[in-house]
């Protein structure tokens, strides 16, 4: 060795070694739990499931021909240029089942974690085309749950609980945390959405302390919309300070929780992901926002802190089942399956081994696809040997009386369809350069985005970040057919920078309840006149399930159509998708799908009528109703939406039902006044304030 080598080298140790130390502490410090990253694939998998089974009551109405937003209407007048979707490529109910059908299939393997890689791409896409065909009917959480599954795609949730890891031949050892520029970028995303969201409030009254009377006041008001609230919420909005109190912890939560999750200690980091999970809960019971609240939770799964697993296995495998489970070694599906068992049921006291290692146990196992040897030294096969196995599970034992069932599905040869479907293969749980590379350049991209965005919707591209660095990009980079640079103004080059965001469906604007909760309230009313001169209630005629307005209606008159308030507004809706829909119809920036909306009822409810009983006219009324401090309300007035004729008959012969003259007429009643107090003139006012704005008509 040189001298210059033997000298050199003292001084290249200590690098290496700091360069490992300060990895070794950034992981610690923000690294993720695999288990955790397992956990987290699970919750999206499962959320997926649920979400698409709840849409299939609405296929036809949301996303067919013959629903609410015809394909071609939607092509030619809404759909933005940048906007891509498959469902959009027949609007036939069987291409649209076999679509939800081969995403739930999807979803299944991302839940299991089989091909994994493949799964999260295929689900991911799915997702953002379902969403592109009918945006009229999503909500924040929908953008955070297209949004996690993009951050999804770059992260290694294979690597714990999973088929990719049963059959995965492990080229190195898997760590227990893991700390890259995606893990980095998923946990930045999340808490975007809360620090943004305390950023857009700003200042604002109703969300922190003052001398103002409406300080401390959103929670209140976010309670008292009728279309959300739900029995608890206005019981809770009739306690003023219980919802001032609320409104402290609401906002201490979303802008300090993610700053307590960065602590590094395992118990504050589990209560930091509890609160916040409990603070969604809060919202779920108090308000009816549909997915929203398990997308929120599941959000917090990946930040689920190492301690909180270490304890766990503690406690779990204080007392090890150390069952030992035989396969025939001749067998490569047998070999397969058990070794998925093993994973899934997290067994990792046991033992494998093959058949031929024990006489008793060859003998015994025949053409059975396992056998178990229990604590106790007994021999299992067939169902009992899969009861022993969920026993012995720290998570699972409580299926153990199932095992029959799920034994059917591996007899005969189901089992060796679904393992001859199985491979072994590496487990690649290492994100490569090209990973990271992407992580970071979205991630740059998505800040600068969210920083954007609190200058408002109406913010000018001189005032945009994002418009200033891209402006210099298409300045510096493209040229023209003279080698000259191209010239772009801001508008341009801004314009440009957004459609990657709108392609991959990661755009985004985190302003729930921002600046305050909406003021303006009330509820819809959808009465209609059959053509034999009969006036009903249209909407709860086409949902059964929708509770009459009152808990004190008869059964008779459940169809009667009824100005007065009901008990709890959110029945009113179906669903979720059906709430979000007509809320949006209600603005007047959509008052143009009003129309597609009213040929759909028609449609739908005469389909099969006599002609006596179809429906001849209907009115889409909204009652307005602002909520003020203390309980109080403003007066109330009648809009009609949307008045529609179900043929031209309808229209010639010009009935007037009952229901249109009372909206014309609807009034709130004077209060009463103590005696000798005169009624002013603001009185008189706000109990004539009663308008009809007839925003549209066939």
């Amino acid at each position: 060795m040189s001298v210059e080598a033997s000298a050199a080298m003292p001084n290249q140790a200590p690098v290496e070694t700091w360069w490992r130390k300060l990895g070794r502490r950034a992981n610690w410090w923000v690294g993720l739990d695999l288990r955790s990253l397992a956990l987290f694939r699970v919750g999206i998998a499962l959320i997926m499931l649920v979400d698409l089974f709840n849409r299939t009551s609405d296929l036809e109405a949301h996303y067919s021909d013959l629903g609410v937003l015809p394909r071609d209407e939607y092509l030619d007048k809404f759909m933005g240029k940048w906007i891509s979707s498959f469902h959009l490529m027949t609007g036939q109910e069987w291409y649209l089942g076999a679509l939800f059908a081969v995403q739930a299939f999807f979803a299944l393997w991302l839940l299991f974690g089989y091909r994994t890689r493949i799964a999260v791409v295929l689900c991911w896409l799915f997702t953002i085309s379902l969403q592109g065909r009918q945006p009229m009917i999503l909500q924040a959480g929908d953008v955070l749950y297209r949004v996690m599954l993009f951050w999804a795609m770059f992260l290694p949730l294979n690597a714990r609980f999973s088929i990719d890891a049963a059959l995965g031949r492990v080229t190195d050892k898997r760590p227990t945390r893991l700390l890259t520029p995606a893990t980095v970028a998923i946990m930045l995303q999340f808490f975007y959405a809360y620090t943004f969201v305390v950023l857009h409030r700003g200042n604002d009254v109703h969300w922190h302390f003052g001398d103002d009377p409406a300080a401390l006041s959103a929670v209140y008001y976010a309670a008292s919309i009728d279309h959300f609230s739900t029995p608890l919420g206005q019981w809770l909005s009739g306690h003023p300070d219980i919802c001032k109190f609320f409104t402290v912890l609401t906002m201490f939560l979303e802008a300090w929780g993610p700053v307590i999750w960065l602590i590094p200690w395992g118990p504050t980091r589990l209560l930091a992901c509890l609160s916040m999970m409990g603070m969604h809960v809060g919202f779920g019971v108090t308000l009816k926002v549909g997915m929203f609240v398990p997308i929120s939770c599941a959000t917090w799964l990946p930040l689920i802190p190492t301690w909180f697993w270490d304890k766990c296995e503690a406690l779990f495998h204080r007392r090890p089942r150390l069952i030992t489970i035989f396969y025939d070694a001749a067998s490569e599906s047998r070999h397969k399956l058990v070794r998925v068992l093993r994973e899934l049921l997290i067994l990792r006291d046991s033992n494998l081994a093959t058949a031929d290692s024990d006489p008793d146990v060859a003998e015994a196992i025949g053409d059975r696809f396992w056998a178990v040897r229990d604590e106790a030294g007994k021999l299992h096969t067939r169902a009992d040997a899969l009861r022993v196995m969920f026993k012995a599970s720290p998570l699972w034992f409580w299926l153990a009386p199932l095992a029959p069932g799920f034994y059917f599905l591996f007899s005969g040869g189901r089992g060796t369809f679904f393992s001859n479907r199985m491979v072994f293969d590496t487990l690649r749980w290492r994100p490569g350069k090209l990973n990271h590379f992407l992580a970071v350049f979205f991630l740059t991209y998505v800040t600068i985005w969210n920083i954007d965005t609190l200058q408002g919707k109406k913010a000018k591209p001189e005032t945009q970040i994002m418009a200033h660095i891209c402006h210099w990009g298409f300045d510096t980079w493209t040229k023209g057919v003279d080698g000259v640079p191209t010239k772009h103004t801001l508008r341009q080059a801004h314009s440009r920078c957004k459609r990657l965001a709108w392609l991959l469906r990661i755009d985004q604007r985190w302003n729930m309840f921002s600046p305050y909760p909406m003021k303006g309230d009330g509820w819809f009313i959808m009465a209609g006149t059959k053509k034999d001169g009969t006036e009903f209630d249209v909407w709860r005629e086409m949902n059964p399930g929708v509770p009459p307005a009152h808990a004190d209606t008869a059964p008779e008159d459940r169809l009667k159509v009824t100005f007065k308030k009901p008990d709890v507004a959110s029945t009113w809706y179906p669903g979720q998708r059906w709430r979000k829909f007509l809320m949006n119809l209600r603005q007047k920036k959509h008052k143009k799908y009003r129309l597609y909306l009213g040929r759909w009822i028609c449609r739908t409810y005469n389909r099969g009528r006599d002609r006596e009983d179809q429906l001849d006219t209907f009115h889409w009324l909204y009652l307005t109703e602002s909520t003020l401090l203390h309980g109080k309300t403003k007066p109330t007035r009648c809009i009609t939406l949307w008045r529609h004729f179900c043929s031209d008959g309808a229209k010639r012969r010009g009935h007037k039902p009952t229901y249109e003259a009372k909206c014309k007429t609807y009034k709130k009643p004077t209060p009463k006044k103590k005696d000798g107090e005169k009624t002013t003139t603001a009185d008189k006012t706000a109990a004539t304030a009663a308008t009809t704005d007839t925003t549209g008509s066939k």
